[in-house]
């Protein structure tokens, strides 16, 4: 079995349990898989609270694997998106992530140190190719815009680098 059919098989075993806990717990379900295009985000099942009040579920975990559940960093900042997604849905139920795995300690401030690192490399890097186009016709020289490319890209790696360890030694990471 490939590693992505696996993955896809213990995807659906989580999500057949995060259902059967759902209606023990008196759930009623309802759809699977909303999609809500307008924020981009997919929704795994709408369930109706034993109160009658509608709930939005995320299904975030494995039982297997190395890395389940929000262990895994790209795993959690999605769910955290989404949550910040919905906030643009007037009047949204409630929004839950289930899942098998809890974050480690500390991962989310070493997130913080990541994004805030990234951040710093994407206000110097050279993302303009239009930008380096115009230098190149302007100054009739391939020279003049491979210094700037260079010197905007080595520049955003001193930033990033610089950022993210002052950061880490501030405590977020």
């Amino acid at each position: 079995m490939t590693f992505q059919a696996s993955a896809t098989a213990q995807g659906r075993q989580f999500s057949e349990q995060c259902d059967l806990l759902l209606t023990g717990s008196g759930f009623v379900l309802g759809q699977h898989s909303l999609r809500l295009d307008t924020v981009g985000v997919e929704i795994d099942r709408v369930a109706t609270s034993p109160g009658g009040r509608e709930v939005w579920f995320e299904y975030k975990g494995s039982i297997q694997g190395r890395r389940p559940g929000l262990l895994r960093t790209d795993t959690m900042k999605k769910a955290i998106a989404n949550g910040a997604l919905l906030a643009a849905v007037k009047d949204h139920p409630r929004f839950v992530v289930l899942t098998s795995h809890k974050p480690t300690t500390g991962s989310a401030r070493a997130m913080l140190a990541t994004a805030l690192s990234l951040l710093a490399w994407y206000i110097f890097a050279p993302q303009c190719a239009s930008t380096l186009a115009v230098i190149r016709r302007e100054t009739g020289s391939w020279k003049w815009m491979a210094v700037t490319f260079g010197y905007m890209l080595v520049l955003a790696y001193a930033a990033s680098f610089v950022t993210y360890n002052i950061a880490v030694s501030l405590g977020a990471g």
